[in-house]
């Protein structure tokens, strides 16, 4: 059995095991930028982190025997306003290289303002929706919080 595992954060799997899910049929993945970081850090540590999904993380897959690609997001935990404002002027840059087939992770999970903003962000604004700009849909959408209506998922090409 052949597969692609839409969902794998090969950055925090050791080698060996990525080895075995290739060896079981993994022909593919897609590494997502996560939401939410701990602590605090700054727009380079995510521009570091893009940049490691589109090299690293591409070059270890070929070497282990499977292809991967990636989404970019801007995490709504653990960078300030002026960083997400940094990110997405850089953003519309990443999301043309090839091996970016979405964008996310995003969603509602804490309902912050900030949250709330990037999130409108890419559906709706800044100038035009990042999605209406760039062709971009929402695909698996899922809830988030029971009773808010707030939900979150990729956007894909």
């Amino acid at each position: 059995m052949r597969f692609i595992d839409a969902h794998l954060h090969t950055d925090m799997i050791e080698d060996n095991q990525l080895q075995k899910l290739a060896m079981m049929g993994m022909e593919a993945c897609v590494i997502p930028s996560p939401h939410m970081f701990i602590g605090t850090h700054s727009a380079d540590t995510v521009l570091l982190l893009w940049e490691r999904f589109l090299t690293m993380e591409t070059t270890t897959a070929r070497t282990l025997g499977y292809e991967a690609f990636t989404s970019i997001g801007i995490p709504f935990f653990g960078i300030n306003h002026a960083d997400a404002e940094c990110l997405l002027k850089r953003l519309p840059d990443f999301l043309k290289n090839e091996r970016v087939v979405a964008m996310g992770e995003i969603g509602m999970d804490t309902g912050t303002e900030f949250e709330e903003f990037l999130f409108r962000v890419v559906l709706q604004g800044w100038p035009r929706g990042l999605c209406q700009l760039l062709g971009l849909i929402l695909v698996r959408p899922l809830p988030a919080r029971a009773g808010t209506g707030l939900w979150g998922g990729f956007l894909v090409r």
